[in-house]
């Protein structure tokens, strides 16, 4: 088993998301995801800081197959919840076009705040809002799994 890289994408999620919040100051407020988006940033680097304590000393060669498919398993798990925030708009049952996106999908819609009619706004705005209760969401499940990482004890913090 390679030891996974370190989960870096949720620091250009919450990268992203700041960016984002530039331009929806005053209209919709991302301040939470953002927060979650390092929190979870945060609980997966002490996750992968716990794989290092949980496997001092041994090669590549020699992890123990329980721990490799409980990892294995929780990267699985963690990956689910994540990979949608990053490459799916409009949720598992839809399709979503193999063409260049933004970087996260959802929130897309941020951009043509600039551009639209004061009719539509409420629209617009209603939107956003719904596809940011579905990264909160997935941000969530994301945090919960995060929590729990292989080799330590449920409700130990990681």
């Amino acid at each position: 088993m390679n030891i996974p890289p370190e989960y870096d994408s949720m620091d250009t999620v919450s990268c992203i998301a700041a960016k984002e919040a530039s331009s929806a100051a005053g209209v919709v407020d991302l301040t939470q995801a953002i927060r979650e988006a390092e929190d979870l940033e945060r609980r997966l680097a002490r996750s992968y800081d716990v794989l290092q304590q949980v496997l001092p000393g041994t090669s590549e060669r020699s992890f123990p197959e329980d721990l490799v498919r409980a990892w294995n398993g929780w990267l699985m798990r963690l990956s689910r919840a994540l990979v949608p925030l990053r490459y799916v708009d409009r949720g598992a049952f839809f399709h979503d076009p193999a063409l260049a996106t933004a970087p996260i999908p959802a929130l897309s819609a941020i951009s043509r705040l600039r551009h639209v009619s004061s009719e539509d706004l409420p629209w617009l705005v209603t939107g956003i809002r719904r596809k940011l209760n579905q990264i909160m969401y997935q941000l969530r499940q994301a945090l919960e799994i995060a929590g729990s990482p292989p080799g330590i004890a449920p409700g130990t913090p990681a």
